[in-house]
């Protein structure tokens, strides 16, 4: 089962960050609320909590065993730096109080100190190095750079960096980034081969399989086949705003639909959203104004994703992703209000993105706007 982290206060105040087995997110808050706790912060969305379930087990459960659900919530969206200074600081707690004692000693006596002994010397820099490599070089790392590989069209380097990841990161995960990869090296046939196995797979729900074939369309440039995996899934779990929203972004960027991409947003926006989700939520929402032509409406969706994005995202490529995405129609709202130097300055900001992507639709649609 699916596992949540929300945090909330219970009735005599006390506000704490909970794990939730739950098989939705939506599930995961009404438990909560049906106990009285207030003021609910979700921080998983059903896509994130059913990926961290395919994970082998014993992964989760030494996530489980050494990091609190705090923990992990801080953890998340830590620079490398950042997560070094976390990973050291939880390592040396036990230490805290004699290490006080002996920075103390040191500026008494300039450097006598006999609160710590050799081994303890040797624990202390065994953490350290421990964390800084946990920070630098770990298997979270690695992915991370696969990723990013990916999201920059890198192909033939995502396929390169897929193998070491084997065992560590979910199957069906790393299968989906290797047909995109194929896919993008002109091999669509095989990428969709590579994912077929996973649609009657009993660890993955059929709502999560079909968007990551849409990933493989969106790639070919076949956007009739995007839109109708995204509604696969909707029809899957019409209720899960994940899928929605989705959903609603296909129809905006290669249908004609936009009042049902309106209800579908609206109806994301009356349930539990994450706290990463609800940003995805003004950034559609602002492509929906964009494309309505409510260009100023647009702008002020834009902006909150960004400002809400931009502390997160520096070592988390789905977000500096997004951000290009969300600065480019940006760009396009500017250029459509006249604001000629504004609109150029996030076009260029967003422009090597859309070029390693080959994202000609929204090239175009930007100098259509500056004329």
């Amino acid at each position: 089962m699916p596992i949540f982290l929300l945090t909330a206060t219970d009735k005599n105040g006390k506000r704490e960050t909970h794990r939730v087995d739950a098989d939705t997110a939506q599930d995961a808050c009404h438990q909560y609320e049906s106990a009285g706790y207030l003021d609910i912060v979700l921080h998983d969305d059903d896509v994130w909590a059913a990926t961290v379930a395919m994970f082998p087990p014993d992964v989760n459960a030494e996530v489980e065993k050494y990091l609190t659900p705090a923990d992990v919530v801080e953890m998340r969206y830590l620079s490398k730096f950042d997560h070094f200074i976390f990973l050291a600081k939880k390592s040396l707690r036990p230490y805290k109080w004699a290490l006080l004692l002996t920075t103390i000693l040191v500026f008494i006596r300039w450097g006598e100190s006999r609160e710590l002994n050799y081994f303890d010397y040797i624990l202390i820099g065994t953490s350290l190095v421990a964390s800084f490599c946990a920070a630098y070089f770990s298997p979270a790392i690695k992915y991370k750079k696969m990723v990013d590989a990916g999201y920059w069209g890198r192909w033939q380097e995502t396929l390169n960096r897929i193998p070491g990841l084997r065992g560590i990161a979910p199957e069906f995960d790393l299968s989906a980034r290797e047909a995109c990869a194929l896919t993008g090296l002109g091999r669509i046939d095989e990428g969709l081969a590579l994912m077929q196995p996973f649609l009657d797979a009993p660890e993955v729900p059929r709502w999560m399989y079909f968007p990551r074939v849409s990933e493989l369309y969106e790639i070919a440039k076949q956007y009739p086949q995007v839109i109708e995996c995204t509604r696969l899934a909707y029809e899957e779990a019409p209720e899960n705003p994940s899928v929605q929203i989705d959903y609603a972004y296909a129809i905006l960027k290669y249908g004609t639909d936009i009042e049902l991409a309106a209800q579908l947003l609206e109806k994301a926006k009356q349930q539990h959203l994450s706290e990463l989700l609800e940003l995805y939520w003004y950034y559609f929402y602002g492509f929906l104004e964009l494309s309505r032509g409510n260009y100023r409406e647009a702008e002020a969706h834009f902006l909150v994703c960004q400002n809400g994005m931009l502390p997160l995202a520096a070592d988390e490529p789905a977000l500096q992703l997004t951000l290009d995405f969300n600065r480019a129609y940006q760009a396009i709202s500017a250029a459509e209000l006249g604001e000629t130097e504004k609109a150029e300055t996030l076009y260029q900001q967003a422009l090597p993105r859309l070029q390693a992507l080959e994202e000609k639709r929204i090239m175009d649609r930007y100098v259509k706007a500056t004329l």
